[in-house]
């Protein structure tokens, strides 16, 4: 239970009374040489921008600045080529005063953080999200929204509640992150203020929402800064591992290679290694370009591995590569899933038929396996075991096993023979998305 103490010393960072004094949050300087005091001075301004550590020429980049309020940060990155969108829960009169008269272009949005998917904005390169993540209920919710939208990097910034402990640096470590919960007005007397992370849970939070990699900047004022980036650092020039081997990479729950964009999905790697004790933090996990950190590392037979990782978010519908590394060593080959993408068959076509355990083909299915192989085509390329259907006789059955095509076009489909079926001849169909294939015969022999 929070302290007396804890919550006086919480509710004393109230500066409502020091902001309305000034009028302005952001401190302007316009063309003209006037400038406007606000409760934020330049030279603070200017440093943190400096600390986003942002390339200096943004010509032909998009950026997108979240609780933009008065406008500074959005009329800097204009400032150095951005073509730029600001967005705030209410509009603010300063920003189109500030807008005015510095003759700028950035485009200026009224829209709460929770419905800014349904502006179907294009992603942006560079994301700030400055003070604003604790006014928030639903802050990893958030998180997501803004990871979404960036394709490199977002700067976060966020009251914590270790700050007294840090210095520009050094992030203590925790045994589990954590965040304190404000029900009312404990933190400032506001009560739109909900949550103070450490500053461990702002960077976990980061991660979790699905950037790859955050960096920890400093802390000011109680608030950390922390950079927050959508890929790997680069490969090593010289590798110091062979690079591992993903033989699969499906959905964590049903074994498919389609996945659904804003769902809380997962994906599988299972891939081989040669370095004998990996843990998780060497992984580097990569879906379409995107990092996706390894949430759990586990080990079947020597050298076998198996990871998950959530589904990054802002993955467009396709199909899409999956690799990874490890941090001394070059990318894997691809394996690929499928977000999005509605299952369009062609004409399908068994074309030929034969025993699953023999794997010798035209000949009949053992009474004992009862297994069959065949290989088809005209199958969807998302095609897995969800979406295709095997009917034998009038059973349908779900197929145990869907291969990529071969160099004819043709996928091998393993299923398993109805154990009820009697000895003799049966008719096996395929049917997918609407359409159903020829009648091949399956012959259950002793």
């Amino acid at each position: 239970m929070m302290s007396v103490s804890i919550i006086e010393d919480r509710r004393k960072l109230d500066f409502a009374r020091e902001l309305a004094s000034f009028g302005w949050y952001h401190s302007m300087n316009f063309p003209d040489g006037e400038i406007i005091e606000g409760f934020n001075p330049l030279h603070e301004l200017s440093q943190r921008y400096a600390d986003f550590r942002l390339p200096d020429d943004l010509r032909g980049r998009r950026a997108l600045d979240i609780g933009a309020w008065d406008g500074w940060f959005s009329f800097e990155l204009e400032r150095h080529g951005a073509a730029v969108t600001a967005i705030d829960l209410v509009e603010v009169k300063n920003f189109l005063y500030a807008r005015e008269r510095l003759k700028s272009k950035v485009t200026y949005i009224v829209s709460d953080v929770y419905d800014i998917p349904q502006l179907n904005l294009e992603p942006f390169d560079y994301v700030l999200f400055l003070g604003v993540l604790y006014h928030l209920r639903h802050p990893l919710l958030a998180l997501e929204t803004v990871c979404s939208l960036t394709t490199e990097t977002a700067a976060v910034d966020s009251f914590v509640i270790d700050s007294e402990d840090l210095d520009d640096t050094v992030v203590p470590p925790t045994t589990i992150p954590f965040m304190e919960f404000y029900e009312t007005d404990e933190l400032g007397r506001n009560i739109d203020n909900w949550f103070g992370p450490t500053t461990e849970c702002l960077m976990a939070l980061c991660r979790s929402a699905g950037f790859a990699r955050v960096e920890y900047v400093n802390t000011l004022y109680r608030h950390a800064r922390v950079l927050c980036h959508r890929k790997w650092e680069p490969a090593p020039r010289v590798p110091t591992c062979a690079p591992p081997v993903l033989s699969a990479a499906l959905h964590t729950r049903n074994y498919g290679v389609n996945f659904r964009a804003g769902k809380e999905e997962y994906v599988t790697c299972w891939f081989t290694s040669p370095i004998e004790h990996l843990d998780r933090r060497d992984l580097r996990p990569e879906i379409s370009g995107f990092g996706a950190p390894a949430l759990s590392l586990s080990q079947g037979m020597p050298g076998h591995f198996a990871t998950n990782v959530l589904l990054p978010p802002g993955l467009q519908p396709g199909r899409h590569a999956v690799r990874l590394r490890t941090a001394g060593s070059e990318f894997s080959g691809e394996c690929h899933i499928f977000v999005d993408l509605p299952v369009f068959a062609g004409p399908l076509e068994i074309l030929r038929l034969g025993d699953g355990v023999s794997w010798r083909e035209n000949v009949s299915v053992t009474a004992t396996g009862r297994f069959a192989c065949l290989y088809a085509g005209g199958l969807a390329d998302n095609t897995d075991t969800n979406n295709l259907a095997i009917v034998v006789d009038d059973i349908p059955v779900k197929p145990e096993f869907v291969g990529n095509r071969d160099e004819n076009g043709l996928r091998q489909v393993n299923v398993q023979v109805p154990q009820e079926l009697p000895l003799g001849k049966h008719q096996v169909v395929l049917k997918q998305s609407g359409r159903t294939s020829n009648v091949e015969i399956v012959d259950i022999v002793p």
